[in-house]
């Protein structure tokens, strides 16, 4: 299967949000004088966590949609099941491997849990800034 150009689109804006956030992060953590190797280390792994959660949601999302064929509510259905079976695997994934970064590698906590709500973040801004568009050349 070959990712559609939407996805790889949207997920390299997610990944380039999601890692400038990071940096703010870690500016902040250097800030505060409390910047250390699980900080760096443990934000970069989560923030790559992310960043690989929503690939996944996008190649769910597009095999699901190739699925359907017109109208047949059967795989509407069939598409809607995969969608929420895919949140639940992705986010017991995320889950189990934020908790082996903290308890195993002792990343620093914060540091692996902050940056899991990055795409968020950045989603919320791309849709902020669609709705006030650039005026360059409106004079």
């Amino acid at each position: 299967m070959k990712l559609q150009p939407a996805v790889v689109r949207e997920t390299r804006r997610i990944a380039i949000g999601t890692f400038a956030l990071l940096l703010i992060m870690l500016l902040v953590y250097l800030a505060l004088s409390r910047l250390t190797a699980g900080v760096v280390i443990g934000g970069v792994y989560a923030s790559a966590l992310a960043v690989v959660n929503f690939l996944l949601l996008g190649v769910t999302v597009q095999r699901s949609v190739e699925g359907i064929q017109g109208d047949d509510e059967l795989l509407k259905n069939q598409a809607k099941t995969r969608m929420k079976s895919s949140y639940t695997l992705r986010m017991l994934m995320l889950v189990a491997l934020a908790a082996v970064g903290i308890a195993v590698f002792k990343f620093d906590t914060f540091a692996v849990i902050l940056p899991l709500l990055f795409p968020r973040i950045v989603i919320f801004l791309i849709n902020l800034k669609g709705q006030f568009p650039d005026r360059k050349g409106d004079d």
